[in-house]
């Protein structure tokens, strides 16, 4: 099941405990939450009795934020992955390669590209490094896949 990425957001700013009044007014700079965590700070400080729940928005927001950054990362991977496929289709080897890096480097413990990366490898002529990423999918899913089965029979 795939999400559109703005959906995955919103979903994600409903589960990230935030209320929904608070997920509304987000302020612009939520990413990094400087006001709320310098709010928290000042109010440690001064033993202010209002630092309890300051230093709670503050959490919230940077939890909030720390989800968000995940989130794009993720669909910033799946979008490498897409187009390395499709580059594969069309031949570009050399840009889905690319493509497959810059997605291993944001989510480097994902099965699915690991396994694409053995499938672009198999397409290269790269058996030995396409029987490498197999394996790695087996170690990290600890499922049968027939697909890397059948893909490693044919890197053979």
């Amino acid at each position: 099941m795939r999400f559109h990425p703005l959906i995955l957001i919103q979903i994600l700013i409903l589960a990230s405990g935030l209320p929904a009044s608070h997920a509304a007014d987000l302020p612009a700079n939520a990413l990094t939450s400087e006001p709320a965590q310098n709010r928290c700070f000042e109010l440690a400080q001064a033993s202010d009795p209002d630092t309890e729940s300051a230093c709670s928005d503050a959490i919230a927001y940077l939890s909030l934020a720390i989800t968000l950054t995940m989130a794009e990362q993720i669909a910033l991977a799946s979008a490498y992955n897409n187009r390395a496929i499709a580059r594969t289709r069309r031949r570009n080897l050399e840009g889905a390669d690319a493509d497959i890096y810059n997605a291993l480097t944001l989510a480097p413990d994902s099965s699915s590209l690991y396994l694409n990366r053995g499938n672009l490898r198999l397409s290269q002529g790269r058996f030995q490094d396409a029987l490498a990423d197999y394996a790695r999918v087996l170690e990290m899913t600890q499922a049968p896949w027939a697909a890397v089965h059948r893909n490693s029979a044919l890197a053979f």
